[in-house]
């Protein structure tokens, strides 16, 4: 038996898209905390109060470094996880998940080139880091395609195949990130063997508001993938 994929639908800033994304049995609701070059960003008082709306799915995504901002806006959220994506180090890790309540989860990031001959050259280097996330007491691993030293929002798809290696090193579940569509969603699981995927821009009508259309579509992709004869391993 394999075990279903998970699904993230991050950069939500509206009830109306987290509710329709809950509705469609989305595993995972993600929230931008004060990020200043993002369009989705929200902030401190204001992402508490929509991911309360669903307690346990939602993810605070930070790069802020400060603890105690931190642990207080995952407490007011009842936050799922807090998601690291500024290339925060595994020493700041370790000390938010000491200071979050049980069950909330403390997420790392990854940034793989999307140039697949950078990116080959990188697999060492980042299934060390990804060891180093996982001991410092990460729960799980998003694997971000990076372009031009910019990760996250860039929806540029990363070498699956090259991916496949990162995620069969890790020992925390993977999601995959970047240039992920409704279309392209079963085969980007098949070929990377990701534990699920973590989307934001493809399924948007314009930044911040998500396509009911498109959300659904995902959705549907994801709930009915089942492992291949492509699919690297089954994860059971």
């Amino acid at each position: 038996m394999f075990q279903r994929r998970l699904l993230k639908v991050c950069g939500l800033t509206r009830v109306t898209d987290l509710r329709l994304a809950q509705r469609l049995g989305v595993d995972y609701l993600g929230a931008i905390l004060e990020v200043e070059r993002s369009p989705r960003s929200l902030s401190r008082e204001t992402l508490p109060k929509l991911l309360r709306c669903a307690p346990r799915q939602g993810v605070v995504v930070t790069v802020s470094e400060d603890l105690s901002l931190l642990e207080q806006v995952a407490r007011t959220a009842q936050a799922a996880a807090v998601q690291l994506h500024g290339g925060q180090s595994p020493e700041l890790a370790h000390k938010l998940a000491q200071r979050l309540p049980s069950p909330t989860e403390i997420w790392g990031v990854l940034a793989m080139p999307a140039d697949s001959d950078e990116a080959r050259r990188r697999i060492g280097e980042l299934a060390a880091e990804a060891e180093e996330l996982a001991q410092a007491g990460v729960a799980k691993v998003i694997l971000d395609s990076k372009v031009k030293g910019i990760s996250g929002g860039t929806g540029v798809p990363m070498n699956w195949e090259l991916a496949a290696q990162v995620v069969t090193s890790c020992r925390v579940p993977v999601l995959l990130a970047g240039g992920l569509t409704p279309a392209n969603a079963a085969e980007a699981l098949s070929v990377s063997a990701a534990a699920g995927l973590d989307v934001s821009s493809s399924v948007e009508a314009s930044p911040g508001v998500k396509s009911p259309q498109a959300v659904r579509a995902l959705a549907l992709a994801v709930a009915n993938w089942e492992p291949g004869e492509d699919s690297p391993r089954e994860i059971s």
